[in-house]
């Protein structure tokens, strides 16, 4: 099965590709190793390269993840606002 790179017959590498997001999704190599992630409301949920790595997040991960994300915000905007009162 060709690549990405090789199907498109890209020449110029790293060959890579991002969402709106500006989260790289495909990354490919000249020597032919290729990597896809898949993101969800900017949080990774699956990986998988061609080594036959695979990764794939579980919703009770994705949920833990933005929770945390949510404290680190609130944390952060408390932060901002205790150095505008300083």
């Amino acid at each position: 099965m060709k690549t990405i790179a090789q199907q498109l017959e890209v020449k110029n590498f790293p060959f890579i590709i991002k969402d709106d997001n500006d989260e790289r999704i495909y990354y490919e190599n000249s020597r032919g190793y290729w990597c896809k992630t898949k993101y969800v409301d900017d949080i990774r949920v699956y990986y998988e390269d061609s080594d036959g790595v695979i990764e794939q997040f579980s919703s009770e991960k994705i949920k833990a993840v933005k929770k945390l994300k949510a404290a680190r915000n609130i944390l952060e905007q408390a932060e901002k606002e205790l150095k505008d009162i300083a």
